[in-house]
């Protein structure tokens, strides 16, 4: 029995890997399209930018789900290894 909790273990991470990854490919690009160009730029520009509802979110969202995708990767890496 205790192989088919592994194994099931294993199902719900690869899902995970999945899932978070295809989010990053969405995100990704839109928070370098929106984002990318007030690199550079003065901190009183980019923290008008930031305040901006929509900015936040995208950069929220985009650094959760890295941070987490992130995170299960390391947590597989360290029980594979």
């Amino acid at each position: 029995m205790m192989a088919f909790d592994i194994i099931k273990t294993g199902t719900s991470h690869f899902k995970a890997m999945k899932i978070s990854s295809m989010a990053l490919v969405a995100l990704v690009p839109i928070f370098i399209i929106t984002i990318g160009p007030i690199f550079g730029e003065q901190r009183v520009v980019v923290l008008a930018k930031l305040e901006q509802p929509i900015y936040a979110l995208i950069v929220a969202v985009t650094f959760t789900v890295g941070l987490l995708h992130f995170k299960s990767g390391v947590q597989v890496l360290i029980e594979d290894y």
